[in-house]
């Protein structure tokens, strides 16, 4: 999934990635993004488009800082959620204690679906509380292959307390849509049921730790307890089971019904399921699955999506998750391609949409064509013919779509909830090496805003210099490299300058004699007053430095630069204003001489500098 250069060079998900997969007969597409503070536009916006999460702790470190920041936005967006407690198999790993993580600092209501048999070396498999079975796996075949049997006696599992602060990986997986298992193929499908996930990787920062003091227990024992656990919360979803249980008429043995209750507390979020593996050699990612196609929503579970009309924005309107409504969908990320040109990832929320068709940008009012549809694979990418309600797809072809905006059918216009981005935190100044690396880097600074809302740049007209914004210093990091290497940009970056200005508070005046060299009747002499005052009180807002000019301290006026082309006449006096930058010039000119004598340009005086207040 991680493609790029920079996320295999720094071992990082820099940017969110799309591919599908099938699993049970259901159709799974998943979208990786980056859990790092600095690209949290990417699960900002995955959020907006999925319907269900599946958070992945590593068993070691447990809940981090970043992860509990990426639940509150789960939060924020009402999304089901399932964890998968991951690396069972490294040293220091303890399940129970990062259970008591997620009940302690994400107040999140925990309901264990499976147990590890084992732990760190000795990791061999889980126990499947609802079938009350155990799963394990043998050999070096990537869990290829494992073996469903009774949960053995004689073992037993440890809980030792470790403390550490280990790196913690946070998968997330996004938008899974379910198809029914007898109809595979695209075309032979009558009925599908979707659903969303998202996956979020780690967080640089340590823990915090939660002891958990428990006694060795037996294998049998501890499933025993958990799944009496698991019952009672399930029960709880539901009045008439609740009834059953408590008259104790409820089958527990009933497979089906204990999923479905399961199911309906996941997506009240009475509780979130837990389960353990280890994604490395693939244990514990088969009950994973089933616990995605079991308990996640699909679209069909969730409430219609809201919008306006395009018109008149105080109509509110809602689409259903169904083929037979008109067309509409949400453009959620922009990517550049040096193929296809400009990809855009649209999320349909209804109807259907096929390749060569046209579409209406609702928000801007303007028609744009399907160049072709594109089911993605990370970085690469394969043609369909037509998505339907619930796909997330990549569209070619269109030039005038951002992030945030809709596309809809022409006949029937709606504006859904555009998406929230972060203000940049930080800025720097780039400058290109040459004159030929300025217009690259004009392009490529283009191309990266339009990917990347949360990445700004603009132009300082007082120092000249380019500046960029982002969320931190490893995002402009990355784009100040994606520029030299994508977009051959040789650059230098830099902090950007800071431009301070002086202002007088106080009326100056100063006085400059000139005299021309030339003797007899031409001699000629002229008296310059100069007086200096601002133009205008200053306002000094609170909490502000007064702003202040300093054109007139860096560069004095010579007297006969500031009157210019004024050409006065013998005896006369006239008063210029000249206003640069805020400040006032009062100029009064008096040129003396002998009868007769010509008016005198006072630009053809060379004298010294006059005081100019400065």
């Amino acid at each position: 999934m991680d493609w790029m250069e920079q996320e295999q060079e720094r071992g990082i998900t820099i940017t969110s990635a799309a591919t599908t997969c099938e699993w049970d007969g259901h159709r799974i597409n998943i979208i990786d993004t980056p859990g790092h503070v600095d690209f949290t536009l990417e699960v900002e916006r995955a959020l907006r488009v999925l319907d269900g999460a599946v958070a992945l702790f590593d068993s070691v470190a447990g809940v981090e800082p970043q992860s509990e920041t990426v639940w509150r936005q789960a939060d924020k967006y009402g999304v089901p959620r399932i964890c998968f407690v991951n690396k069972m198999d490294r040293m220091g790993a303890n399940f129970f204690r990062t259970v008591d993580m997620i009940k302690g600092n994400l107040g999140a209501n925990p309901l264990v679906l499976t147990l590890p048999i084992g732990a760190e070396e000795g990791f061999q498999g889980v126990v499947d509380l609802v079938q009350m079975k155990s799963i394990t796996w043998d050999g070096e075949e990537l869990g290829a292959t494992f073996d469903i049997g009774e949960i053995p006696e004689d073992l037993k599992v440890s809980e030792e307390e470790k403390r550490g602060e280990k790196s913690f990986f946070f998968f997330q997986i996004s938008s899974l849509f379910f198809f029914p298992s007898c109809g595979v193929g695209r075309d032979r499908m009558t009925r599908r049921e979707k659903t969303h996930l998202f996956l979020l990787p780690p967080s640089p920062k340590p823990p915090r730790q939660t002891q958990t003091n428990s006694p060795l227990l037996t294998s049998q024992a501890q499933a025993a307890e958990y799944r009496e656990m698991l019952i009672e919360a399930a029960v709880e979803c539901d009045d008439a089971a609740m009834e059953q249980y408590l008259e104790g008429e409820f089958d527990a043995s009933d497979e089906a019904a204990l999923k479905a209750l399961i199911r309906k507390g996941t997506l009240a979020g009475s509780f979130v399921p837990v389960l353990c593996g280890s994604a490395f050699k693939n244990k514990g990612v088969q009950p994973l699955l089933d616990a995605v196609v079991a308990y996640l929503p699909s679209p069909l579970d969730l409430p219609p999506v809201n919008g306006t009309d395009a018109d008149k924005p105080e109509v509110a309107l809602t689409r259903n998750a169904s083929d037979d409504e008109p067309f509409s969908g949400l453009a959620f990320k922009i990517m550049a391609d040096q193929f296809v040109g400009s990809l855009t990832f649209v999320r349909v929320y209804s109807g259907t949409i096929e390749a060569g068709t046209y579409v209406l940008n609702a928000n801007k009012g303007r028609k744009e064509r399907v160049g072709r549809l594109l089911e993605m694979h990370a970085n690469s990418r394969e043609d369909i013919k037509a998505a339907r309600a619930g796909d997330i797809i990549a569209i070619g072809g269109l030039k005038d779509v951002v992030t945030g905006e809709t596309l809809c059918d022409e006949k029937h216009p709606i504006v859904l909830e555009r998406m929230e981005f972060p203000d940049p935190v930080i800025k720097v100044a780039i400058e290109p090496k040459s004159k030929g690396d300025l217009e690259k880097m004009g392009v490529g600074l283009n191309k990266l805003a339009q990917e990347d809302p949360s990445f700004h740049y603009t132009r300082d007209e007082e120092t000249n210099q380019t500046v960029i914004e982002g969320m931190g210093e490893l995002h402009l990091d990355i784009i100040v490299d994606r520029l030299r290497r994508e977009f051959k940009v040789e650059c230098d970056v830099g902090a950007p300058q800071v431009r301070f200005f002086l202002r007088d508070r106080e009326r100056e005046r100063g006085r400059e004699r000139t005299r021309t060299a030339r003797g007899g009747k031409n001699a000629k002499e002229g008296n310059l007053k100069v007086a200096l005052f601002p133009s205008s009180p200053p306002q000094k807002q609170p909490g502000q430095l007064p702003r202040v000019h300093l054109q007139a301290r860096r560069h004095p006026l010579r007297p006969q630069e500031a009157v210019g082309r004024l050409r006065p006449v013998r005896g006369h006096r006239r008063q210029v204003r000249a206003r640069r930058a805020g400040i006032g010039l009062c100029v009064q000119v008096r040129h003396q001489g002998r009868r007769g004598a010509q008016g005198v340009h006072p630009r053809r005086h060379q004298g010294p500098r006059g005081d100019d207040g400065g």
